[in-house]
């Protein structure tokens, strides 16, 4: 059994607590996201409604970084920016997988890439 769960209940992609005390943003480890999650150095488990903060990153990179229960990974280090946390890697990585298969393979011009392009 999980020991971080979200507060449907849905087990935390991130299991373990940051060694150097820093909050973790991850997800739950389900196939619909409706919110972002951060584990505290305490256990605490924390809902964030990335709304504001996806409201500000969505201006400074010109484009939607949400889609059909999807986050596009930028959304993910902006948190971890506001609250001097880390991004849990397992899920930078679904994050990203998710965005470049269920987003972008829908050509659709108002969301920005999930891998930058040189």
């Amino acid at each position: 059994m999980a020991k971080y769960v979200s507060h449907r209940g849905i087990p935390l992609l991130a299991q373990e607590i940051d060694p150097e005390g820093r909050p973790i943003v991850t997800m739950e480890n389900y196939c619909k996201w409706y919110s972002v999650y951060a584990l505290h150095p305490d256990g605490r488990v924390e809902n964030i409604d990335p709304d504001d903060v996806l409201r500000k990153v969505e201006k400074r990179v010109g484009g939607c970084l949400m889609g059909d229960h999807n986050y596009h990974p930028t959304l993910l280090t902006e948190v971890a920016k506001e609250m001097g946390g880390v991004v849990d890697p397992l899920a930078l990585e679904m994050v990203t997988h998710r965005w470049a298969v269920e987003i972008e393979d829908e050509d659709d011009s108002k969301y920005p890439n999930a891998y930058p392009k040189d």
